[in-house]
This record gives structure tokens, sequence and C-alpha cells, in this order.
């Protein structure tokens, strides 16, 4: 059983992810781990993704889209059919996370170089016994 203990704020993190299309029809991803450290928590209060395809938005165009996950978990999609994310806030104890960015341009050989990134936007707290 966990202890409770108040909460201060300490301060705002942001984390970005980028992945760059190598093919017309392969599934690229990036993977960086994701450390809250002891003695603090994480609020995540938001995450999104976009790519460089002209549009202005993710998945302007048929074949685009890809996936946002933290520990095998999806908290974003994006395509050409729209865009949708988990409920937030998440709460993450202290502990080492992984946080993937999965694309794929699949429209043609002309969106080779497409560069998709997205964001994960978070409080942190000091956990204050």
């Amino acid at each position: 059983m966990l202890a409770q203990g108040n909460l201060q704020f300490n301060e705002v993190k942001f984390l970005t992810l980028t992945v760059t299309q190598t093919s017309s029809t392969s599934i690229d991803f990036t993977t960086v781990q994701l450390i809250v450290p002891a003695g603090k928590t994480w609020k995540i209060e938001d995450c999104g993704a976009t790519d460089d395809n002209g549009g202005g938005g993710p998945g302007n165009l048929p074949g685009d889209g890809g996936i946002l996950m933290l520990n095998e978990s999806v908290i974003y999609h994006f395509s050409n059919n729209g865009h949708g994310h988990t409920g937030f806030p998440l709460w993450l104890p202290s502990g080492s996370y992984t946080v993937k960015l999965y694309a794929k341009d699949a429209n043609n050989s002309t969106q080779v170089g497409n560069t998709f990134t997205a964001f994960i936007s978070a409080l942190e707290f000091n956990v204050v016994p």
C-alpha cells in the first residue's frame, strides 16, 4: 500500500518526439525513456501530434497516421479520419516509462522524408510526506 503525501508544484515538463518517414510503405517509430524521479509525481495534462506534409495538421492525406504510446498503452492516435486521446489527466508515480511514437505516411513515394512530431505536456510535483 502506498502512503499518501501532499503535492508541491515543482516544474512544467514538455517532452517532444520526432520521427521521419523512411519509405512510402514503412511504419517508422522512435522511443524515449521517461523518468519520473523518486519523491516526484507527474500529472500529464495533454499530448498531441502533427506532421509536416504541408496541410497544417496530423493525417491530412489518405494513409497518414500514427499513435503515441506510454508503456504499450495508446494515449493519442491520429489519422486522416481525425484524432483522439485517452482521458486526461494521467498521473505517473516515480518510475521509468517507455514512450513511443509510431507514424506512417503511405500516400506515395513523394512523402518520404515527412516528419511527425508528438508532444507530452506535464506538471511535476514533489511528494511531501
